[in-house]
């Protein structure tokens, strides 16, 4: 039984000269022209208009992700170092995700509890919390990140460090002027091997989106850098064998 009446209806939108502006609007978004969405009498083509934009929109993110992340893996071939992969990672990915740091810890190979920061880089100012910095993260909430592989968001960290008071690494990054930050896990051949921290100078910048997007990026991100870290080791012994 049809619920409404004639009068209720919609205005159409299977006449010949609206489908002939959708279908001209949507060669548009194929040949990737900025032409602003038509407007029409009935909702229902306005729907589709709409949808048919936010679907171009967020096909057209997922296809520069890809390309960013395969010009990250492009430059991991051509023997580029991890200081040079993390600034590519800090030059490309702002267009994704937020952030006014980067920051790169390693999860130490004798000592898992032992985190070692080896890559830092802010907007402006000097890093506090620089490279060379290393902490025992077995009593605080890196622990459950790198237990359960899932990204940490800290909306307010200044909220954090009262409930944290000890936690020097949360002391230094508010020193830079940070106030909120994700934590995304980094694994390789199976087994945690550091950590990826996003931070902004702006309080609930990170959202589970941002989360969700740079753990499926962290993952190609954790094997190429470690596929780095290891290859950077392997040189510098056989560079002390050659000195001996």
């Amino acid at each position: 039984m049809d619920l409404l009446s004639a009068t209720d209806r919609p205005p159409p939108m299977d006449d010949e000269p609206t489908c002939r502006r959708i279908c001209s609007w949507i060669e548009t978004l194929k040949n990737s022209e900025t032409r602003p969405r038509p407007q029409f009498d009935s909702p229902y083509a306005n729907a589709v208009v709409e949808a048919m934009e936010n679907y171009h929109r967020e096909l057209s993110a997922e296809r520069r992700r890809e390309q960013v992340v395969s010009d990250l893996l492009a430059r991991l071939h051509e023997g580029n170092n991890l200081v040079q992969l993390l600034d590519f990672v800090f030059e490309r990915f702002s267009d994704f995700v937020p952030y006014d740091r980067i920051g790169l810890s390693f999860i130490d190979e004798v000592n898992p509890n032992i985190a070692m920061a080896v890559y830092c880089r802010l907007r402006e100012g000097s890093p506090r919390l620089a490279c060379g910095y290393q902490s025992d993260f077995s009593q605080s909430s890196l622990l459950a990140v790198m237990q359960s592989g899932q990204p940490r968001i800290l909306t307010d960290l200044s909220e954090y460090l009262q409930k944290h008071p000890n936690s020097l690494s949360a002391h230094l990054l508010i020193e830079e002027g940070i106030k909120s930050s994700l934590t995304v896990p980094l694994y390789a051949l199976g087994r945690a091997v550091g950590f990826l921290f996003f931070s902004s100078k702006e309080i609930g910048t990170y959202t589970s989106d941002h989360a969700t997007l740079l753990l499926k990026i962290g993952r190609k991100l954790g094997i190429a850098v470690e596929k780095t870290r290891m290859l950077e080791s392997l040189l510098h012994r056989n560079q002390q064998v050659r000195m001996m």
